[in-house]
């Protein structure tokens, strides 16, 4: 069923209204301690499906997902230095901590932006939109993990097409999200401006 522009634009608008009305500081600090932990589990603690183990089982190549683009020699690569005790590892660590975390960080960049832009322009503004942003990039990174996740699983066949994919999604995470920073400063440096000139 073919959706109309009309259509979209309600569903966009929809769920743009649903972010204003959820953005409170008390969501924004729940979503924060989340992203916090999520990412200290994967990237500095020692649990065998985070980035420190995994390096060290591949002997210090980077894990696809903190690379900004990667062929699919490279990914071959990668998940035959891992072994398959590392290859098991990297799989739980997307089947599990890395499937939340998009959607955590998600949620807290578009809630910010919400918050911070219920303070600075009009409901309906189109500036507004920008608090949809955060859920692309947030879409890009699911998109990612389950092709790595569906290359691990057909390992050691090769789906080149599914790596170039999942690299063209790495690419467009890493693209999105300075963007959506960028964002929140300069909305922040904007708010502050306002109160000190006031």
């Amino acid at each position: 069923m073919k959706i109309t522009q009309m259509e979209e634009d309600t569903i966009l608008k929809q769920i743009r209204r649903s972010v204003q009305k959820h953005a409170t500081g008390r969501a924004i600090l729940v979503l924060l301690i989340a992203t916090i932990a999520i990412s200290l589990l994967l990237n500095v603690s020692n649990v065998s499906f985070g980035v420190r183990a995994l390096t060290a089982q591949s002997d210090g190549l980077m894990i696809l997902d903190s690379r900004f683009s990667y062929t699919p020699d490279q990914v071959y690569a990668l998940l035959e230095a891992l072994g398959a005790a590392g290859r098991q590892s990297y799989l739980t660590m997307h089947l599990v901590a890395d499937i939340i975390f998009p959607v955590v960080y998600s949620l807290l960049f578009a809630f910010t932006t919400a918050w911070l832009l219920h303070r600075l322009v009009a409901p309906d503004h189109p500036l507004q939109y920008l608090i949809l942003l955060p859920f692309v990039a947030g879409l890009a990174d699911l998109a990612e993990n389950v092709s790595i996740m569906a290359i691990g699983l057909a390992y050691p066949a090769r789906l080149d097409g599914v790596a170039r994919f999942a690299s063209l999604m790495t690419t467009i995470k890493y693209g999105l999200l300075p963007i959506g920073i960028l964002v929140i400063v300069a909305c922040s440096a904007l708010l502050v401006w306002r109160h000190i000139t006031i």
